[in-house]
């Protein structure tokens, strides 16, 4: 005769507890559904979760745009885990899906800087030929901890 072990014990117990929530009509509740904000202007926001009034956001490019040999990078950055330098935003650099480089990797200027928010408009240009038909736009701040650096990828589609 087979003995049970204490994980077969637990598992029945637990499904016969879901069996009589069930029966009895009691449900666990369900978290609420959150609505989706309406935008006239999209964008990729990355905050930090402790302080969602801070982070990155791009207005452009979005990911998985399509992109030619040189194309916009327009943001804002405000402190959290993407802080500044006086004049640079944070680096970029493109790359394909291979993960060879397409561009330099290049500090990003800031446009306007209005307290901890910076903002930043420029373009970016590929010095090499992409290869493949997708690729990232790779995003990290100026200054990180050791080892917790942050960085983001954009996925982009490369007009050929």
């Amino acid at each position: 005769m087979d003995k049970w072990t204490a994980l077969e014990i637990i598992v029945v117990l637990i499904l016969l507890i879901g069996l009589l929530e069930r029966i009895s009509g009691h449900q666990l509740p369900t978290p609420p559904t959150p609505t989706p904000v309406p935008s006239s202007n999209p964008h990729t926001a990355i905050t930090d979760p402790a302080n969602p009034w801070c982070g990155l956001s791009i207005v452009s490019p979005q990911s998985k745009q399509s992109v030619s040999a040189s194309f916009a990078l327009v943001g804002n950055v405000n402190g959290c885990n993407w802080p500044t330098t006086q004049t640079t935003a944070l680096f970029a650099q493109v790359i394909d899906a291979n993960g060879l480089p397409l561009s330099d990797y290049l500090p990003i200027p800031i446009t306007t800087k209005n307290g901890t928010t910076a903002q930043f408009a420029t373009t970016l240009a590929l010095t090499q030929h992409p290869t493949t038909k997708t690729g990232y736009l790779i995003l990290v701040p100026t200054t990180g901890t050791p080892g917790n650096t942050l960085s983001v990828r954009i996925s982009l589609t490369f007009l050929q």
